[in-house]
């Protein structure tokens, strides 16, 4: 037996603080590794150097505003930067008090991960998400299953 909430559950993702302080922590100790090795190996600590910055670059990028609706067939929709996709969740997302990391897949079979801070929606909304993948499950995606 399935249960039906009277409204349909939508979330609006806005960006993480955790998230943030997260990508500065991972930042500052990697700089610190890469300020060791500047004295034996100048070249390759300025080349990692470019690189850790290219890459902090991408990752604070993605923490973004988006909305993210559970439709009544099952499928959730992601509103993001004007784009709109349909996408199935993942039996392998996880979800904790704290951090949720929804994985789904575009129909033609893409990836596509969404880390959700308990502090990127309000708290009503993320335990409504919590409550609903616990009581009514992750159902597998054709392409987790084993045949």
């Amino acid at each position: 037996m399935s249960r039906k909430y009277a409204s349909q559950l939508a979330l609006e993702i806005n960006p993480s603080a955790i998230y943030r302080i997260l990508v500065v922590c991972v930042g500052v100790l990697s700089l610190i590794g890469i300020i060791l090795i500047l004295d034996d190996y100048p070249l390759y600590g300025l080349i990692s150097f470019l690189f850790l910055f290219i890459y902090l670059t991408a990752v604070w990028a993605q923490n973004r505003a988006m909305l993210l609706q559970c439709m009544q067939d099952g499928s959730w929709q992601l509103q993001c930067a004007g784009v709109t996709s349909i996408l199935e969740l993942s039996s392998k997302s996880v979800i904790t008090p704290v951090l949720s990391i929804l994985k789904f897949k575009t129909r033609s079979g893409k990836a596509f991960h969404v880390p959700l801070f308990m502090d990127s929606v309000d708290n009503e909304s993320y335990r409504r998400l919590r409550v609903k993948i616990k009581v009514e499950g992750i159902k597998p995606v054709t392409h987790d299953k084993i045949m």
